[in-house]
């Protein structure tokens, strides 16, 4: 597994909220990765380059020498998630773990002017392997629930599937998730 998130990452606040017209957004929060120390990650136990999350400019991983297409945006580094080398004899994967990747701080989404009619956005590039990637919410810094996946992707495998698009910009609607003025909002990647 090796996935990328880049630099766009936003949540936006989408008001007013017409189908009709379209949406205007302005941008209440973003995050572009050149803090490493804004995020928490959580490897499992897994140590080194080639397990788990990692926050800086280059890819450690097998599968993309390349990481992520800035495609227009500029600044900040690559979150990339690396679950070992399945192309070596053995294989170097860990199974049975789970990494995390936090904010390490919670945003408070009522005070940047916004209400729960948020989307998350943020740009990624990677494949489905066989590991469920998740995107979560907290309200609460510790019960965490996921608001989207990677499930409507194939595996990419020798028999088929694709990579996600380099990059692909997906949103997530976290309006049914939150409360009318959230004041604390944690995401995690997992």
């Amino acid at each position: 597994m090796q996935k990328f998130i880049k630099t766009i990452f936003y949540i936006l606040l989408l008001s007013p909220f017409n189908p009709f017209i379209g949406t205007s957004q302005t941008v209440l929060w973003q995050n572009d990765f050149s803090n490493p120390a804004t995020w928490t990650i959580n490897n499992n136990g897994q140590t080194g380059a080639s397990f788990g999350w990692n926050i800086n400019s280059s890819s450690q991983g097998w599968w993309s020498t390349t990481g992520i297409s800035a495609n227009g945006t500029s600044g900040g580094n690559n979150a990339e998630l690396v679950n070992g080398n399945p192309t070596l004899s053995p294989g170097t994967q860990v199974l049975g773990v789970t990494y995390t990747m936090t904010t390490s701080a919670p945003i408070n989404i009522s005070a940047l002017g916004g209400n729960n009619l948020v989307s998350l956005q943020f740009k990624q590039f990677g494949a489905r392997f066989k590991d469920l990637q998740e995107i979560q919410i907290s309200t609460d810094g510790t019960n965490f629930i996921t608001v989207g996946d990677n499930l409507d992707y194939d595996i990419l495998s020798p028999s088929g599937g694709a990579a996600y698009p380099n990059p692909e910009t997906k949103t997530i609607n976290l309006s049914q998730f939150l409360p009318n003025n959230p004041t604390a909002v944690w995401i995690r990647f997992s």
